[in-house]
């Protein structure tokens, strides 16, 4: 069964410099209508009256595609570290997932 998402992609900078490309994937199942920022999933969980409970984040180093190479401005292949996380409620559903890529 496939539940109803929504996605979004950001850019993280210092100095004017990309630093990192994160994309958030939600659950609009929890979130209806949602129109609220979503780079805190904090804040956005207590606007609609949820509870969080664990998030589980793996991190890796990996090589840089060409498309993460190109939104952090360097050359592909060059490492990066990839942290991918997914949060979910304080009754085990999840909620939301991210994928962040940044420079090292």
């Amino acid at each position: 069964m496939t539940r109803p998402v929504t996605a979004s992609r950001a850019a993280a900078l210092a100095d004017g410099r990309p630093l990192a490309r994160e994309d958030v994937v939600l659950s609009l199942d929890r979130f209806p209508g949602l129109t609220a920022d979503v780079s805190d999933i904090t804040k956005l969980a207590q606007c609609y009256g949820l509870s969080l409970g664990r998030a589980t984040e793996r991190v890796c180093i990996m090589p840089a595609t060409r498309g993460i190479a190109m939104h952090l401005g360097i050359t592909a292949g060059t490492n990066v570290m990839k942290l991918d996380r997914v949060t979910e409620t304080a009754d085990g559903a999840p909620i939301a997932w991210r994928v962040a890529f940044r420079k090292i």
